[in-house]
Parts: C-alpha cells; structure tokens; sequence
C-alpha cells in the first residue's frame, strides 16, 4: 500500500508537471437538470396538471392531502388531520394556496410557482408580507424543491419559485447565457411582485451563485439568504482537489461561470445577509460558506453567518434551531428602513 501511494503520488506530480492533472468546473458541472419525460409545458392549464400529478397526487390518494380550487386561478392544499401521518415534515404547512405561471412567452418564457399563506380565518395573507425569492440547487425545480422550501419558510413570507432554463418547464438549454437572459425577465417581474413588501433572495447552492447576482441587480432587495454555497467556481474546484494534491492539480473554470463571484455580488447590497453552513456537508465543504461569510465581512457587508453541527447539503432546513435563526434574521429585515 506504501509503494502504490508512492506510486500513484509519483504519477501526479509527472501529470502536473506536464500540464496534465485539472479539475473542470464547466456548464455541465455546475447545471444538472432532473430528468423530464416530457417536455416542457406551455399553458398555465398544464402547469396546474402537472403540479398535481408530479408533486400532490399521492398524497392525495392517501390521504395526507386535500386539494380546493381558489380564486385567481389558485389551489388550496390542506393537511389531513385525520389522515395518516409520516410526510408533513416534507410538505406545506396545514394550509397554502400556491398558483401556477409564466414570466414571458415562447421560447423565453420562465415557469414560476408562487405559495401564500392561509390564516385561521382559512384565507389567504395580505400581499403585504415579505417575498422570498427561492433560488434551488443544480437539481432542484419546482416540483422537487419549491414545495418542501415553500414548507419551511412560509411562516415569514410568500415564496416564489421558477425553474432555471432546461429546468422543469422553463425551455432553453440550461448554461450561464441562458441564465442571464431570463434574469433580465425574472428581475421585472419580482420589482413589480415586490411592491409594498420586502424583498428577500434566498439560494442554495448552485442557487447561491444565482440569488446573489439577482438580488446585486435587482432594485429594492431586502435580504439574502445563502446556504450551503461557495465563493465562486474556483474554490469549488479546490474544495474537490484532494488536500495531497492541491499543489499538483490545476483547475479549470469555464469562462461562462468563472464571472459568477458570490463575495463579489452579494457585497453590491446593504441589506441584510444570512450565510448558512452545514458541517457534514459532503458536496460543497463547510469550509466554503465560511469563506463567503467572511469574505462578505471584509467588505464590511451586514452578514451573519450560522453553521449546523448535524446538517448536510441539503437538511439545513430540518435541522433544530433552523426556526430561530430565520425569525431573528427577518426580524433584522424588518428593522430596516
């Protein structure tokens, strides 16, 4: 075992000496769609049908859920009470009323999903409640991650979700250009959703690369949220090099991402910002949501950073005292003029 380290050691350094050892870091790396067996849908009819049959339908069928048609084109799902028990923690609050749309037309168009609140009244919240921007990981849409964010964080805002081109229903491919000609779209969209309300971007991951870019660019931006997410490309690509090697391995960033600098972007607002760690995080280290909490804090951004002992990338949102830290951090967003 002695000598076949030595051995492969060996090999790496020759490799890297003759420029051949890289990590890449492209498109393909950093935009992984889930599968369709479809393609996208191209009515709000058929946005409503497959919300249904893709994320509420079993539920339905056991039981756990109850759908009602609202005004205004919305659905209201229930929780049953009486139903049986064993998927609340990974659906919508007793009560929400979430409807179904598109940002634009044909081949341009953006599918979006917005989540309301019902009160004990059983009606929907005023429209003056914060807005959350939820911006999900490179293999979250609407139907996987938007529910169960939308679960979570109802309690503070409506939440607003869209699928990235090449993502769920929104057509194109899915690469930076494409993601920077539907933020053009997205942003007006939002300034005109937000009006008389706060305004909060919310990433994860990937997410993390794209919210802070929308919310550098879009007026009016109240707050951040960035979880499990990175400075840039690059320090992914060390993050991935083994710590053996780092001085061997070259990485290699498509030009499209290399841009994309979430120190850089998030530090353009004067908002409030809330950077979230996740210590067993297996797919972007801890370390690098560190390195974005304090690189926010040497450009003298309004950041806090909490790290969860017990989360992985993607449980910081079920993890004890996740509750907490959200109510203190929209407590600070509505402090603020």
């Amino acid at each position: 075992m002695k000598n076949l380290g030595h051995n492969v050691f060996t090999l790496l350094a020759l490799l890297a000496l003759s420029g051949c050892v890289s990590i890449k870091i492209d498109e393909q790396t950093a935009f992984e769609p889930p599968k369709r067996e479809v393609g996208p849908a191209t009515t709000v009819a058929e946005l409503d049908a497959r919300m249904i049959s893709d994320r509420f339908k079993s539920g339905v069928d056991e039981g756990i859920w109850h759908l009602d048609p609202v005004a205004n084109g919305g659905t209201q799902v229930s929780f049953r009470s009486d139903g049986p028990s064993g998927r609340a923690g990974n659906s919508l609050p007793p009560s929400a009323v979430y409807r179904n749309g598109f940002i634009g037309s044909g081949a341009a168009r953006i599918a979006w999903t917005m989540y309301t609140k019902v009160g004990t009244d059983n009606k929907e919240l005023g429209s003056d409640r914060p807005l959350i921007v939820h911006c999900a990981g490179n293999a979250g849409d609407r139907y996987q991650s938007g529910p169960d964010y939308a679960a979570n964080l109802l309690t503070w805002a409506d939440v607003l979700v869209f699928d990235y081109p090449g993502y769920g229903d929104t057509p194109g491919p899915a690469s930076a250009a494409s993601f920077e000609a539907a933020s053009r779209a997205l942003t007006e969209h939002v300034v005109g959703l937000s009006q008389n309300r706060k305004l909060v971007f919310w990433g994860h991951s990937l997410g993390g690369f794209v919210c802070s870019r929308l919310a550098s660019t879009t007026p009016g931006t109240d707050g951040l949220v960035l979880e499990t997410t990175a400075p840039n490309a690059a320090a992914v690509a060390r993050a991935w090099t083994p710590s053996y090697a780092r001085l061997l391995v070259r990485a290699k960033v498509a030009p499209s991402l290399a841009s994309y600098d979430v120190v850089s972007d998030s530090s353009q607002i004067r908002a409030p910002i809330l950077v979230l760690g996740a210590t067993k995080d297996g797919v972007l280290p801890e370390a690098l949501a560190r390195q974005v909490a304090d690189g926010l804090k040497l450009r003298n951004a309004n950041v806090t950073y909490h790290e969860f002992p017990n989360a992985k990338h993607q449980s910081v949102p079920y993890q004890a005292g996740f509750k907490d830290v959200v109510a203190n951090f929209f407590q600070t967003v509505e402090s603020q003029p």
